[in-house]
């Protein structure tokens, strides 16, 4: 119910900002970025600033050898709820013409959402061990603040095609918890807190289309 209740006020809060607001554009997007790959529907407002939710894709494969930062790309939304996040953008224009646009964006992108890693440690000599872990985390609290260049193109007074790419760093909060090692069954704790991943990188596609 409570979750329920959540994405209700998402929605009436985004149908005001949209109605009082005076959202130029509404915009479809695909992202990939320090969290996975996600699909991103929102409106762009003036002064280029957008708002809107993102649809994270949970993908089949989460193996990884050696000792990679274990959030990196193995985010899962193990419910419903847990695939909707949030993001803000901000725009900075650099050159523009009649047909194109070069411009500095920051963005920042909110979700909640567990981790599930399948992981190949390595033995003193750097080498693959024979042994496969596999763990889950409860859902994090994560925030990705990223930076760098959006090129737009119109097509038309009403339609334009955008893509970005940038790099930037994650914000992780744990309440902690106990997970399960899938392949041995045992059962160990990880502790609460905050941690800071540096530098993951993002790309985004997408199409924007006028709506006054």
């Amino acid at each position: 119910m409570v979750n329920f209740l959540k994405v209700v006020f998402y929605f009436l809060v985004g149908f005001n900002m949209l109605a009082s607001a005076k959202a130029q554009y509404v915009s479809l997007s695909y992202c990939e970025n320090f969290t996975g790959r996600n699909i991103k529907g929102g409106i762009i407002l003036p002064k280029n600033i957008e708002l809107g939710l993102r649809y994270h894709i949970n993908k089949g494969d989460y193996f990884k050898k050696g000792s990679e930062f274990p959030y990196y790309r193995n985010s899962y939304a193990e419910k419903p709820i847990h695939h909707i996040g949030l993001y803000a953008l901000k725009s900075f224009s650099i050159v523009k013409t009649d047909k194109n646009s070069l411009a500095y964006f920051i963005n920042a992108n909110y979700s909640y959402m567990g981790v599930t890693h399948h992981f190949d440690p390595l033995d003193s000599n750097g080498n693959s061990s024979s042994q496969l872990i596999k763990y889950t985390l409860e859902p994090l609290s994560s925030l990705e603040l990223n930076n760098g260049l959006m090129f737009t193109h119109y097509i038309n007074s009403n339609t334009q095609i955008f893509a970005q790419a940038g790099a930037g760093f994650v914000l992780i909060y744990s309440r902690g918890g106990i997970t399960v090692e899938e392949y041995t069954g045992q059962l160990f704790g990880y502790g609460s807190g905050l941690e800071v991943g540096l530098w993951g990188f993002e790309f985004r596609a997408g199409v924007a289309y006028r709506i006054w």
